[in-house]
């Protein structure tokens, strides 16, 4: 039997997933609508899908091999910032750790048209792909000494066909650094500072 803290924790490594509909309550009830990995790529790079609708197909691309990574790439950069299509392709791309994810998404945090605020989203996919365990929380800081990490009790990311290695979570490491001194906003350098400082290796 499950102790109260490890119901907890169970729940809270569950949270991405949750958020794709990877993990579903009533999985009966889908079983007979789950779309197959086409159908779900054409569904989360259409307009005009309910959340509920990205969540299922969401669900299907991090489990559908080779052709997740370009998806999720292509979703990242076609959505808006901060929309519900954003939001989950941006959680995709923390759910499944495979190593084409990582330049795609160090190309976007460096690119000054993205803005401060989606920057710092994808440093705290940086973050996570340098160190699983680690997410930033708050995506503020003040100064190197800020307190901006937070620790995952239990993260198991989805692997992907081609798992990340230490040399991809050493580049996202060195595009956080570059950020600290390099992109235009002092909010996201000082952020950037904070986290090279304070993040611990895998």
């Amino acid at each position: 039997m499950l102790t109260y803290v490890n119901r907890i924790q169970r729940g809270r490594c569950f949270a991405a997933l949750c958020a794709l509909g990877v993990v579903s309550v009533q999985p009966s009830e889908l079983r007979a609508q789950i779309p197959t990995c086409a159908q779900a790529k054409s569904t989360v790079l259409a307009e005009g899908q309910t959340r509920s609708q990205l969540q299922q197909a969401w669900s299907v691309i991090v489990k559908c091999g080779d052709d997740a990574p370009p998806t999720i790439v292509k979703a990242l950069r076609l959505a808006v910032p901060f929309t519900v299509k954003d939001t989950l392709a941006r959680h995709a791309a923390w759910t499944l750790a495979d190593r084409r994810l990582t330049d795609s998404v160090i190309f976007l945090a460096k690119d000054a048209a993205q803005s401060s605020g989606r920057r710092k989203e994808l440093m705290r996919l940086l973050a996570h792909y340098y160190n699983p365990v680690v997410t930033l929380y708050p995506l503020s800081a003040s100064d190197s000494n800020s307190s901006v990490l937070r620790y995952l009790l239990d993260a198991e990311p989805l692997e992907g066909n081609q798992p990340m290695v230490q040399s991809d979570r050493d580049r996202a490491l060195s595009a956080i650094v570059w950020m600290k001194t390099n992109d235009p906003s002092l909010e996201v350098r000082k952020l950037a500072a904070a986290v090279a400082y304070q993040i611990p290796p895998m």
